[in-house]
């Protein structure tokens, strides 16, 4: 084969290690014997690792804290036939009241389509408190009879605690005073919940990395496009190659250095010689992602920009377009899963009604 000794220009993006972050895999395993609990997702992280992507996605971030702070802002209390089973409208020793009580179910129930509280009963085994138990250190056995909790799950399971499902016929019969209420969406078709972010998963993920890009390159300058070609540098030791890296990494890369020049003290016949390489657009890439990955996760769940702060989706601001918006999201949204927590606190205090909003009742579901 003929060398036509041709210069081929080639452009490369790197690839940081770093930005790699999995997309939850919401899968359940095989339970052994009815005293263990059925893994959730792979290597049973499911709920830790949805946890922690939702955190680094600023869109389910903020449909998150909007949804707790709307319905916190409907003001709901407790019904009188409730307060009465109360100590000071209080829910715990923790002194937690309604809004400490609901805003993690809301969490937990738009993350995971599930959630659990722990039932304590007094001496005379009436309801003396609950607390809201976090989804990530909660598992189940396959019939949801059983439950085992570790703040371990993430890492190893180790050493759990063993609790029985709400029911106070049994709670007095075996003498337990402490149960699980448990709640999922998915009826008895799973273990766990379904997660009503399931459709969008991997825009979760993607507008994570997306941020995470972005950071990295802020870090690492927005000009640092170059090849120097350093002369009579091929036989330097490795250790001095790396203090001339360090060396210009510090000076010349970074937001901090950005605009700033270079100066090249030659000593020798030899020219410094620079190269730059054209861009490749990347930043517009992951721009079109995070925009994509933005709209599908709004559309999942069931609500727009604007109810969020983000006016743009719209022509413009229209008090008419944002109420119908609003009104929408309560009906399909704020409205279903006030109703499930109204349902559950009226199982666990055996109350007709245990939520009031604005002296209007919510409605049992």
């Amino acid at each position: 084969m003929a060398n036509t000794n041709e210069n081929i220009q080639m452009n490369f993006s790197l690839i940081d290690p770093d930005l790699t972050i999995e997309v939850p895999a919401w899968q359940e395993g095989n339970q052994s014997n009815s005293n263990s609990y059925v893994s959730w997702g792979i290597n049973n992280k499911f709920p830790t690792e949805l946890s922690e992507v939702a955190q680094a996605s600023s869109t389910l971030t903020s449909i998150l804290n909007g949804t707790i702070a709307t319905i916190v802002g409907e003001g709901y209390t407790p019904t009188e036939e409730l307060s009465n089973k109360l100590y000071n409208n209080t829910f715990n020793q923790k002194q937690e009241v309604l809004d400490d009580i609901i805003e993690p179910l809301i969490k937990d129930y738009i993350l995971f389509g599930c959630y659990a509280i722990q039932v304590v009963y007094n001496k005379l085994f009436e309801v003396s408190g609950i607390y809201h138990i976090p989804m990530e250190f909660i598992r189940s056995n396959e019939d949801n009879t059983k439950f085992f909790y570790s703040k371990k799950f993430s890492k190893y399971s180790g050493k759990m605690l063993t609790y029985n499902k709400f029911n106070k016929e049994v709670a007095k019969e075996n003498g337990e005073y402490s149960q699980i209420f448990f709640y999922k969406n998915s009826g008895s078709r799973y273990t766990y919940g379904l997660t009503p972010q399931s459709g969008c998963l991997e825009d979760i993920t993607a507008e994570a990395i997306a941020a995470k890009y972005i950071r990295k390159t802020l870090q690492s300058g927005l000009t640092a496009r170059y090849i120097i070609n350093i002369p009579s540098s091929s036989n330097l030791p490795d250790e001095q190659k790396k203090k001339i890296e360090k060396g210009i990494r510090e000076k010349f890369c970074g937001v901090e250095n950005a605009g700033s020049f270079m100066i090249y003290y030659n000593n020798t016949t030899q020219n410094l010689d620079i190269h730059k390489i054209d861009k490749d657009d990347s930043n517009q890439v992951f721009d079109t992602i995070r925009k994509a990955a933005k709209d599908n996760i709004f559309v999942c769940n069931h609500c727009t920009p604007t109810l969020f702060g983000d006016p743009s989706a719209t022509t413009g601001f229209s008090e008419q377009e944002y109420n119908e918006a609003l009104q929408l999201f309560k009906k399909m949204t704020i409205n279903p899963i006030m109703s499930k927590i109204n349902n559950t606190l009226c199982k666990i205090y055996n109350v007709k009604q245990a939520i009031t909003l604005k002296n209007t009742e919510v409605n049992n579901g």
